[in-house]
């Protein structure tokens, strides 16, 4: 069998309604049967995430479950040092030879458009052109900008560009998220008195 397989990486710190639309909507103009959600490791070219690698590994659990399409793939948790996008794409591929010695696959690198703009300066970005091919995620009806040297698709979808960093500040002011969040990532989240909320005492009926 042939599959076509997304990728799509981040610190999903939290992870939000943004991520999930970004997923669905490659799934569908792409013809994808899976996207692998990774929540980074120790990102090189990003800030320092605010939250424990486990917890957001929990939080992705929580939001892509009931969609088989949607898969949390650890590679870059577990993996130490630096996250490098190369490595995660040639580590996934190869996990993939490996439980499914008998198909072949067709591989999608999802990245937004501010990072994609940075890609000369990623490690090996000629290599992981050549391993996958690039979908970039961009606002509706903005100007697409191509480098030459690496060839993608742009995907417009609206919202792509909410800030986890915004949905953090909110959080920890008490400000409404409705449609935000998923319930049980939010949940999740006062439950276990992340970004400096309270930790939920009135949980699993205590």
């Amino acid at each position: 069998m042939h599959y076509r397989l997304g990728i799509l990486g981040g610190t999903f710190d939290p992870i939000h309604a943004a991520h999930l639309e970004i997923a669905r909507a490659a799934l569908n103009e792409f013809s994808l049967d899976r996207i692998y959600f990774v929540p980074a490791g120790m990102p090189y070219h990003r800030d320092a995430v605010v939250t424990d690698a486990e917890h957001r590994v929990n939080l992705v659990t929580l939001a892509i479950q009931g969609d088989d399409r949607l898969e949390l793939s650890r590679v870059d948790v577990d993996r130490a040092g630096p996250t490098y996008s190369i490595d995660t794409v040639r580590e996934l591929k190869a996990g993939f030879a490996r439980t499914h010695p008998d198909d072949s696959a067709e591989w999608f690198f999802i990245v937004g458009a501010d990072a994609y703009q940075s890609i000369e300066s990623w490690r090996d970005p000629r290599a992981l052109v050549r391993e996958a091919r690039v979908i970039v995620i961009s606002r509706p009806n903005t100007a697409h900008v191509s480098h030459k040297e690496f060839p993608c698709d742009y995907l417009e979808v609206d919202g792509w560009d909410l800030s986890s960093t915004q949905i953090r500040d909110k959080l920890a002011s008490g400000i409404p998220l409705s449609g935000v969040l998923p319930l049980a990532v939010e949940q999740y989240i006062r439950d276990n008195g992340l970004y400096g909320l309270t930790v939920n005492v009135n949980k699993e009926g205590t």
